[in-house]
């Protein structure tokens, strides 16, 4: 099978189930991922690479997808050359990578000569179906099954490990500003780690919270993970000591900065190594410097 992948945790689900060399083609965000670089470059984000903070890239966004501008760009000449027998694309989310809809109108009538298979996960067991869906895709029969018996039994070990009479309330931000709170199947995700997120239910999509409400305790919070579903690392810290100064009644909480990117918004294996990594955090143990830093204010 020759397979083009426009999203990154599709990519990720394929190199984990064995399939690396059914890849022919891959986004830009994909080609990060340790065992795509190489590939041909199908997509690209439009507004990658740019110096803007949070809130302007939020408004770039916003403007960009007011005036129906897609933010992506799709190489079609190459795409088409490639002969793909399925593209891997998703419409979840436009802000995070090609749409599946896209796809199709830009094939126009060659889209029936290759399948493309849209991974819109919305929950852990969504998360896990999708491996399926994508070994489905390869012809690799048992596969997706397999990689999601091994991923929740890794979730269930770490749930048992981390069990605990008082879970700590953990905000999981997945934009800094606006602030927006981290949904799908990241609670469980926090709940596997051994914490109880708090302003988003599990399947419920990522949405804007105000900040203020935990502010003025109408909330108690004992952990804040800043983890931008965009920004690299150390942008992320950068936003996470921003909204520490601003928000200094927060402060009675811990914080961290997560590369939200790899550990928390990509629906693939690699969520197991977020919540490992998140475990630790709660329970009171460093975090590994590839996955994030703590903040804290400057002492003054």
């Amino acid at each position: 099978m020759r397979a083009v992948s426009l999203v990154p945790s599709a990519t990720e689900t394929v190199i984990a189930l064995g399939a690396r060399d059914c890849l022919i083609g891959v986004s830009d965000d994909c080609s990060a991922l340790s065992g795509a670089s190489g590939l041909p470059v199908i997509s690209r984000a439009v507004l990658a690479g740019l110096s803007r903070s949070p809130v302007e890239v939020d408004s770039a966004v916003r403007s960009e997808r007011g005036a129906g501008r897609s933010l992506y760009e799709l190489d079609i000449v190459q795409l088409r050359a490639l002969l793909p027998d399925v593209i891997f694309a998703q419409d979840q989310c436009a802000v995070c990578a090609v749409p599946s809809s896209a796809v199709l109108a830009a094939l126009g009538p060659g889209a029936d000569a290759c399948r493309v298979v849209s991974i819109d996960p919305h929950n852990l067991a969504q998360v896990f179906a999708s491996f399926e869906q994508i070994a489905e895709a390869l012809g690799l029969c048992g596969s997706g099954e397999e990689l999601a018996r091994q991923c929740r039994r890794q979730l269930d070990s770490l749930d048992a490990l981390e069990a605990r009479s008082s879970r700590p309330t953990v905000l999981v931000l997945d934009w800094p500003e606006p602030a927006f709170v981290a949904g799908n199947w990241v609670p469980e995700i926090v709940a596997a780690a051994g914490g109880s997120a708090v302003g988003c239910a599990p399947g419920e999509p990522s949405h804007p919270i105000d900040l203020g409400a935990f502010e003025r305790n109408e909330h108690g919070l004992d952990a804040v993970v800043v983890a931008p579903c965009g920004l690299p690392i150390d942008e992320a810290a950068d936003a996470a000591r921003h909204l520490l100064t601003a928000w200094p009644a927060l402060g009675a909480a811990r914080w961290c900065a997560l590369d939200g990117r790899a550990w928390f918004s990509r629906p693939g294996p690699g969520l197991l190594e977020g919540a490992a990594g998140l475990a630790a955090w709660l329970a009171g143990e460093g975090l590994p410097a590839e996955m994030g830093q703590e903040i804290t204010l400057p002492l003054r």
